[in-house]
C-alpha cells in the first residue's frame, strides 16, 4: 500500500510538472523564434554537462545506503558543495571561452544566469534524496512543482518586456532559488544543513560511477545540440531540439513519477533480500503496460503533435521525430535497467557500457551531420540497437535475466503496443482531411479506451491494480 500511494503522490506530482514543462514548451515556441531557442539550447546544454556531476550521485547514495544518520547526510552534502560550487565558478569563468567558440557572445551571459543554480542545487537535492528514501512523495509535489510554475511566470513576463532569451535563463535560476526556500521548510528530519567535509571517499566511492552514468543518460540528449551548434544552423539545433523533445516530453510525462520510486523501491527490495530477477520481470511488465503503446502511437502520430504543441513553423521536425521514436521505444524496454544494476553494486560495468554507448554516439552524430544534418536521427537507431544489446548482456551477467525469457515475460504489453499502434497508423491516413485539433481529439478518443480494453481482454497486470485502485476511491 505504501509504494501504490507513493506512486500514485509521484505521478500525480509529475504529471503536473510535465503540463508545466508543457506550457512552457508552447508559450516559449511561439514566443521565441527557432534562431532564439537555439541560442538558448546551446546554452542549456552545456550547463546540462555539468549537472550530474555537481551532485556525485549523492541522490543515489543517500537512497540505497542501508543505514542513514546525520554524519552520512552532512557528508554527502559537503562533497555536494565543494563539486557544485566548484563547477559553478569555473562556469563562469569559462563563459566568454565559450561563447568564443560558438561565436555567440550572448552565451556568455546566458551561462553565467544558468549557473546561478549551480549554488543552490546541494541543498535541494539532498532534501529531495532524503524525502524519496522515506517516500515522502506529498512534500515532494511541492517541492517539485512550485519552482517550475514561478519560473514559466517570471520567463514569460521578461519575454513580454522584449528580454528574449535571457528571460528564461533567469527563470530557470530564480526556480532553483525557489525550491531552496521550499526545500528549507519541508525538510526531512534526517536532512542536515550543517556541510562535513571529512569522511567524503565513501560517499565518492559509491557516488562517482552513478553521476557518471546518470551524466552519460542525460549527454545523450544534450551532446547533439552542442555539436550541431558548432556544425549546423542554431534554427537545425532547434528543430532537432522539438523532435527529440516530442519524446522525451512524453516519455517524462508517463515515466517520472515511476522513475521517482524505481531507485527507493528496487533497493527496498534488495534490502529484504528479493529476487532481483523477478522484482525486474514484475515491474518492467507492469511499467511497460503503461508507457510502451504510448511511445510507439506518439511516434506514428508524430506530425499531429508536432504540430499541435510547436506550431506550423516546425514541421521540419516531423521526420526527425519518426526516426527518433524508434530509439525512445528500445531505451523504455530497459527502463528499470539502471536502478536494478546499481542496487545491484555494477555501477563499475554499467559506467563503461553507457560510455561506450555516448562514444558510439558522439562519432555517429559527426558522421552523419558530416554527410547530412537530418541523418542525425539515424546515429540514434544505431546507438540504441548497441545499447539493449549491451544493457541486455549486464542484466543476464548480474540478474541471470535471459534476453528472450525477459520479452517473453513483457508478451502481454507487446500485444497491446501491437493494437495500439496498428489503430493510430489507421487514423493517421485521415490527417489530410481534419485540422491537428480534430486529430488530436480522434487520437484521445479512439486509442485511451482501445489500450483499456486490450488491458482487460488479454487479463494484463496493469488492468488489476487499475481495477483495485477505482474500487478504493
Amino acid at each position: 500500500m505504501a509504494v501504490r500511494r507513493a506512486l500514485f503522490l509521484s505521478s500525480g506530482s509529475e504529471i503536473f510538472n510535465r503540463l508545466v514543462n508543457l506550457l512552457s514548451v508552447l508559450l516559449f515556441a511561439r514566443l521565441l523564434s527557432p534562431n532564439e531557442l537555439g541560442v538558448f539550447i546551446i546554452a542549456s546544454s552545456i550547463m546540462v554537462l555539468a549537472s550530474e556531476v555537481r551532485m556525485l550521485g549523492t541522490n543515489t547514495y543517500l537512497i540505497s545506503e542501508a543505514e542513514i544518520s546525520e554524519q552520512k547526510v552532512s557528508n554527502a552534502l559537503g562533497l555536494s558543495l565543494i563539486i557544485s560550487w566548484g563547477l559553478g565558478i569555473i562556469a563562469v569563468t569559462l563563459s566568454p571561452l565559450v561563447a568564443s567558440f560558438y561565436e555567440q557572445k550572448e552565451l556568455m551571459y546566458l551561462v553565467v544566469i544558468l549557473s546561478g543554480s549551480f549554488f543552490f542545487a546541494p541543498f535541494v537535492s539532498c532534501t529531495h534524496a532524503l524525502l524519496s528514501r522515506e517516500f515522502s512523495f506529498g512534500r515532494l509535489f511541492f517541492l517539485t512543482n512550485v519552482g517550475p510554475v514561478i519560473a514559466l511566470f517570471v520567463s514569460v513576463t521578461l519575454i513580454n518586456l522584449d528580454y528574449s532569451y535571457y528571460s528564461l535563463a533567469v527563470g530557470q535560476t530564480l526556480g532553483y532559488l525557489v525550491d531552496l526556500l521550499i526545500g528549507r521548510v519541508l525538510k526531512p528530519k534526517s536532512m542536515s544543513w550543517k556541510p562535513k567535509f571529512d569522511r567524503l571517499k565513501s560517499v565518492a566511492r559509491v557516488g562517482i560511477y552513478t553521476s557518471l552514468i546518470n551524466m552519460f543518460t542525460r549527454f545523450e540528449s544534450t551532446i547533439p545540440d552542442l555539436i550541431l551548434g558548432k556544425l549546423a544552423s542554431t534554427s537545425f539545433v532547434a528543430f532537432f531540439s522539438r523532435a527529440l523533445g516530442l519524446h522525451l516530453f512524453i516519455q517524462e510525462l508517463l515515466c517520472n513519477g515511476i522513475s521517482k520510486i524505481a531507485l527507493p523501491y528496487i533497493s527496498e527490495q534488495k534490502r529484504a533480500d528479493k529476487c532481483m530477477k523477478d522484482t525486474y520481470k514484475n515491474a518492467s511488465e507492469m511499467t511497460l503496460g503503461f508507457i510502451l503503446p504510448p511511445a510507439i502511437c506518439a511516434t506514428i502520430a508524430a506530425e499531429t503533435l508536432i504540430m499541435f504543441l510547436f506550431g506550423d513553423q516546425w514541421g521540419a521536425s516531423v521526420g526527425l521525430a519518426k526516426v527518433l521514436g524508434v530509439w525512445i521505444v528500445l531505451k523504455t524496454l530497459t527502463y528499470f535497467a539502471i536502478p536494478t544494476l546499481i542496487t545491484n553494486r555494477a555501477e563499475k560495468e554499467l559506467f563503461y557500457s553507457r560510455a561506450i554507448t555516448l562514444g558510439f554516439l558522439i562519432v555517429a552524430i559527426v558522421f552523419c551531420v558530416a554527410m547530412e544534418p537530418r541523418y542525425i536521427s539515424l546515429a540514434f537507431v544505431a546507438t540504441g540497437i548497441i545499447d539493449y544489446i549491451l544493457i541486455s548482456w549486464l542484466l543476464y551477467k548480474q540478474i541471470h535475466l535471459n534476453p528472450f525469457d525477459y520479452l517473453f515475460s513483457i508478451k502481454k504489453t507487446l500485444f497491446i503496443s501491437l493494437i495500439c499502434s496498428s489503430v493510430t497508423l489507421f487514423i493517421s491516413q485521415f490527417n489530410e482531411h481534419f485540422d491537428n485539433y480534430m486529430m488530436l481529439g480522434i487520437y484521445l478518443v479512439v486509442l485511451v479506451p482501445t489500450w483499456l480494453i486490450m488491458l482487460l481482454l488479454v487479463k494484463h497486470p496493469l488492468a488489476l491494480q487499475i481495477k483495485s485502485l477505482i474500487l478504493q476511491r
